[in-house]
């Protein structure tokens, strides 16, 4: 498959709507969201990403891309895992690069909060 695959949204009926090989997805809100939706409905989840290419109005359809979603470098490399404890707190662990062993970071009380950090040690490990 050769890559951006382009599709159109067009707006009828009060939602962006779009179509790919038979799969269709539609979206009340905007049309990011009906071309992101019918990127994951064909492909795995949070594998693809739509950017926009034309943006749609009210006469004329938008032209949307899909491509595979990619990570910068430092991040393919970085990694981390969360782990539910016996003791009910979500433990944090990094690694710095692909061969190298994770390494205990910290320890929370919710998974939001361990998801949070996660996003914040991946981010610096980006922009080291």
């Amino acid at each position: 498959m050769t890559y951006p695959i382009t599709i159109a949204v067009t707006y009828r009926c009060q939602a962006y709507h779009c179509r790919l090989n038979g799969i269709s997805a539609s979206s009340t809100s905007n049309p990011q969201a009906a071309a992101q939706r019918l990127a994951d409905k064909v492909f795995s989840e949070g594998t693809h990403i739509a950017r926009m290419v034309r943006d749609c109005s009210a006469h004329e359809p938008g032209e949307w891309a899909i491509e595979p979603a990619t990570l910068p470098a430092p991040l393919q490399l970085a990694g981390v895992r969360i782990t539910l404890a016996d003791d009910g707190h979500y433990y944090l662990d990094v690694r710095a690069g692909k061969s190298a062993a994770f390494r205990a970071h910290s320890r929370h009380g919710d998974l939001d909060a361990a998801l949070g950090r996660a996003r914040s040690v991946l981010a610096t490990e980006a922009a080291a």
